[in-house]
């Protein structure tokens, strides 16, 4: 360790080394990885189902954003690079909730 990084203090490596001593005294119980496996997956299901809603919900607004235009002509394009169509869609929903 002290050739791979020069200036790693002596209490670090004993931390690091007291830290390994009791991990690998700490194994889990047989069929609790598979109980946490199951949660992580239900987990991940759940934000992947956030995530796609989240999408939806930009999509929408964005659909919402092109029918306003159509209707005023003051309401500015997107500009690539600046303002995308979802952040002036949600500042234009902000600017309608306080008026």
């Amino acid at each position: 360790m002290k050739r791979a990084a020069p200036r790693i203090q002596a209490m670090t490596l004993k931390r690091l080394f007291e830290d390994a001593q009791s991990s690998v005294l700490n194994e889990l119980p047989p069929g609790y990885t598979e109980v946490l496996q199951h949660r992580f997956y239900q987990l991940f299901q759940d934000y992947l189902k956030h995530d796609k809603k989240k999408e939806d919900i930009v999509r929408k607004m964005i659909e919402i954003l092109d029918r306003l235009r159509e209707k005023d002509p003051n309401i500015p394009p997107p500009t690539p690079g600046i303002i995308s169509a979802m952040n002036l869609a949600r500042l234009l929903g902000a600017s309608s909730v306080k008026a």
